[in-house]
């Protein structure tokens, strides 16, 4: 196992579409909702060789039942083999970046060896995987010093109401946490959030301005061959031409068997719909938020 790629990003970012696509490669391992349900035992991963049956593997990947393994963001599985990975969202440790010294060595060994456990079952050398929210960038390294790390940036207006739903129908508790995550702020930010912006859309466009701006900081310190950015618009747009982008960033060819995968699997933008659910006024909210100028650097093609 060598040169894991770790997709990361604020939530609603497209972070799911893009591990999606990107798992069709024969090149990866990855964790499935099995390998999630038992973070434990790398031999899960066995299932995934269904994959690689001839003929039909192919076929199989574009399939949607439930029981075949799928990628996906394997929280248990991270939780479970690095114990400070993910914080209590309203618990009462405030929230904090993620440091590396907060991986200790015996959790360092036991993550490096689940991981190759994984790739060995699967038969595959590289690792493919996906968290948002904290960009844990320099945290992760300490365990996989040759990392790459893929930043899927979305459009906040977009993210923001796709967050707001989310909110709204109760899915995501962050509004009933607002003071827990308030904490991360630096102090104008807090105070504006407080005293002007103290609604659902305006924690979410501080959220999504607080992750970007973290992930871009910590990747600020890596050598240009462990970062990249992909534009969640280009992507949905020209799938084809940003994977083969990316790819080359990991170090993988475009292949005749991911292309013929790619072209199969639907992928459809989803960015219209803040232009017509989000009100004037939430709209202003974000973009005040935002500002104009990182605005227009973040939103940037």
């Amino acid at each position: 196992m060598y040169r894991p790629v770790f997709l990361i990003g604020c939530p609603r970012s497209g972070t799911t579409i893009t591990l999606r696509l990107m798992s069709m490669h024969k090149a990866f391992a990855w964790v499935s909702q099995y390998q999630n349900r038992f973070p434990g035992i790398a031999c899960t991963a066995l299932l995934h060789r269904v994959y690689d049956l001839p003929l039909v593997g192919n076929r199989l990947r574009l399939r949607t039942q439930r029981r075949l393994p799928r990628a996906l963001e394997p929280w248990r599985f991270w939780t479970t083999n690095l114990r400070r990975f993910r914080q209590l969202a309203g618990g009462p440790e405030p929230p904090r970046e993620h440091r590396p010294e907060d991986m200790t060595e015996a959790e360092l060994q036991r993550v490096r060896r689940i991981v190759r456990g994984i790739c060995r079952w699967q038969g595959k050398r590289r690792f493919l995987t996906k968290y948002t929210e904290f960009s844990r960038i320099l945290y992760m390294r300490k365990a996989f010093p040759d990392a790459r790390f893929v930043h899927i940036v979305r459009d906040a207006r977009a993210v923001v109401n796709s967050f707001h739903e989310k909110v709204h129908k109760g899915q995501f508790g962050n509004w009933d946490e607002r003071d827990w995550w308030a904490a991360l702020f630096p102090e104008p930010w807090r105070g504006d959030f407080y005293e002007r912006h103290h609604t659902p859309v305006g924690l979410l466009a501080y959220l999504w301005k607080y992750f970007v701006g973290l992930i871009r900081r910590e990747a600020a310190s890596l050598p240009p061959e462990q970062y990249t950015e992909v534009r969640y618009a280009k992507l949905v747009r020209d799938p084809l031409s940003v994977l083969e982008r990316t790819l080359e960033f990991c170090g993988l060819p475009l292949t005749n068997q991911f292309r013929w995968c790619v072209e199969r699997t639907p992928v459809s933008s989803m960015d219209h719909k803040w232009k017509q659910r989000l009100e004037a006024d939430q709209k202003r909210t974000i973009h005040e938020i935002v500002g104009e100028d990182e605005f227009r650097d973040l939103m940037g093609d």
